[in-house]
C-alpha cells in the first residue's frame, strides 16, 4: 500500500485581541505542564511527520491561514526530504480546482523549463485555481514553482505528485447564470472533495 501525504490545507484563523500585552516572563501556572513539554527536547518537525507514515497511510496537515508563507516552507522542507519521495510522493490539497489536474500534470512533466517559462505556464493555471475570482497568494505559486524544481532531480519513480482536490469548476465558458448554479452546490464541497481524494487514495493504491 502506497504511503500517501494528504496535506488537506484548511484554513482556521483564530483572533483573540488584548489590549495589553502579557509580560513574556510570565504565564498563567495552569500553563505549567505544556511550559514543561515544551522545555523538553523533541524531534523536527519533518523528522516527527515523516515518522507518522510508519503507521498511517494519510497523514492531514492544517494550515494557519491561507495567506502565510512560512507554513508552506515547512511544508517544501517536508516533501522535499528525500524520505518524503521515496516512501510518500503524493500530496493532496484543498487549494486548486480538481478541473486543473491535467495542465498541472503537463506542466510538472515538462522537463527543463527556465524560470521565466514554468513560471508563465504556472500563473496560466493559477489564474484559473479557484472558483473565486483571484487567488492572491503566492505561498502556493512558489510552492509549486519549488515542488517542480525538486523534480528536475529526481528519477521518474520518486518525483512528487500534487494533487488538486477542490471541487471541479472551469472559468472558460462561464457566464453569470452558470456561476450563480454553482455557488447553490457549495453546500455540497466537503463532502466533493472528502469523495475525490478517497477516489484518488484508491486509484493509487489500485496501481500500486
Amino acid at each position: 500500500m502506497p504511503r500517501i501525504a494528504l496535506l488537506l490545507l484548511l484554513a482556521a484563523l483564530a483572533c483573540a485581541g488584548q489590549s495589553t500585552p502579557p509580560d513574556p516572563g510570565t504565564y498563567d501556572p495552569s500553563l505549567d505542564r505544556y511550559v514543561e513539554f515544551l522545555s523538553q527536547g523533541h524531534a523536527e518537525p519533518t523528522d516527527y511527520m515523516l515518522g507518522l507514515f510508519e503507521d498511517h497511510d494519510l497523514v492531514i496537515v492544517c494550515e494557519r491561514f491561507h495567506g502565510e508563507t512560512t507554513q508552506w516552507d515547512l511544508l517544501f522542507e517536508l516533501v522535499s526530504d528525500e524520505r518524503f519521495s521515496s516512501d510518500v510522493g503524493h500530496v493532496f490539497t484543498e487549494v486548486g480546482v480538481a478541473s486543473l489536474q491535467p495542465r498541472l500534470d503537463e506542466l510538472m512533466a515538462a522537463p527543463g523549463l527556465s524560470e521565466d517559462e514554468l513560471k508563465r505556464r504556472l500563473l496560466d493555471i493559477y489564474r484559473d485555481l479557484s472558483f473565486f475570482p483571484s487567488w492572491d497568494k503566492v505561498n502556493f505559486f512558489d510552492f509549486l514553482v519549488r515542488v517542480y524544481r525538486r523534480n528536475q532531480t529526481l528519477e521518474p519513480d520518486r518525483k512528487i505528485a500534487v494533487h488538486f482536490s477542490d471541487m471541479p469548476f472551469q472559468w472558460n465558458g462561464m457566464t453569470a447564470e452558470r456561476y450563480a448554479d454553482f455557488q447553490e452546490t457549495l453546500g455540497e464541497r466537503d463532502k466533493v472533495m472528502a469523495r475525490q481524494v478517497i477516489d484518488g487514495f484508491r486509484n493509487l493504491e489500485a496501481s500500486d
